[in-house]
């Protein structure tokens, strides 16, 4: 059995996040190239709403990040 280290939607908010910061995109910038409010973005981000991307956002955040989609599912960034 695999064993998984985290919710694949923490996975995925972290390299937003990441890619994000990397690219020195503010969450606000994010939001509108996201086409989201900026409210939505942080509490995303945020985890502790319990809120997270859609699979079309997930998508529309890799070519707004300019990162391969499966980019954002790798849980070893670094």
């Amino acid at each position: 059995m695999i064993e998984v280290k985290e919710n694949v939607y923490d996975v995925i908010r972290k390299n937003i996040k990441y890619y994000r910061k990397k690219r020195n995109m503010t969450q606000a910038v994010f939001a509108e190239k996201m086409g989201l409010s900026h409210d939505y973005i942080r509490q995303v981000e945020s985890s502790k709403s319990g809120k997270h991307f859609s699979m079309g956002s997930i998508q529309t955040a890799a070519e707004v990040l300019d990162v391969e989609l499966y980019m954002l599912f790798k849980d070893d960034l670094d």
